[in-house]
């Protein structure tokens, strides 16, 4: 071989090589680099558009989840116990043992005996008046000729200052549709013929209350009938 066919065989090899090189570097311009330029990241992926921007810390649970309309703004602490409960509807406010007016206010008389039911009867006995002695009575009967059911419980201290004259302490509670208070009271009495008028001194200063009324003593135990219209009291001296 002349030298210039070598010289012109090392030229071509060295026009193959630079070929070899430029070939390659196409891939890298548009392969897998090119996906971080249009990815997540960028334009549609998770970091842009993903949990962060729109998802649980936007518009997920600390926004509209438990703090907001949990159990803290309509839960317990808004319409639970403390407002609705107990305290604002149990036993202090209508059940045994509480007092419309406290223990001491009139006086400090307390019950003694059980509460009575009261019981439909067809008719009641015609009062006759008399001579009501001193003492304390407990109601032993109730006696209806209405419709009305329910129970009564009470307790009177008579005093008299004089003839058909004096004074009474009174803790009483009427159970009809629900348990009443139990209520304390003192008034002064009158006694004429067969009246039995009662004006309360003690809380309620003025109401009045009228019977007709019947003492009647039987075996050497002393009652005493109080009529009200269809209903009677009949309270057994001690």
């Amino acid at each position: 071989m002349n030298r210039a066919s070598v010289f012109a065989s090392i030229l071509l090899s060295l026009v193959l090589a630079c070929g070899d090189d430029d070939g390659t570097s196409v891939p890298i311009d548009s392969g897998t680099d090119a996906s971080f330029d249009a990815g997540r990241d960028d334009d549609g992926g998770a970091d842009d558009a993903g949990s962060d921007d729109a998802g649980s810390d936007d518009a997920g649970s600390d926004d509209a989840g438990t703090d907001d309309a949990g159990a803290d703004d309509a839960g317990s602490d808004d319409a639970g116990s403390d407002d609705a409960g107990s305290d604002d509807a149990g036993s202090d406010d209508a059940g045994l043992g509480t007092r419309d007016a406290g223990p001491d206010a009139c006086h400090s008389l307390d019950f003694g005996a059980d509460e009575v039911a009261l019981r439909r009867v067809d008719t009641l006995p015609t009062m006759t008046g008399g001579t009501i002695p001193d003492g304390v009575y407990d109601a032993v009967d109730y006696q209806t000729t209405g419709g009305t059911m329910g129970a009564y419980r009470g307790t009177w201290n008579i005093r008299s200052t004089s003839a058909g004259v004096g004074t009474m302490d009174v803790i009483q509670q009427l159970t009809l549709t629900g348990v009443g208070p139990i209520v304390p009271r003192t008034m002064s009495w009158t006694a004429s013929g067969t009246a039995l008028a009662r004006t309360e001194t003690c809380p309620n200063e003025g109401a009045a209350t009228n019977f007709t009324y019947s003492v009647v003593t039987e075996g050497g135990v002393t009652r005493l009938l109080a009529r009200n219209n269809t209903v009677l009291f009949v309270l057994e001296r001690r």
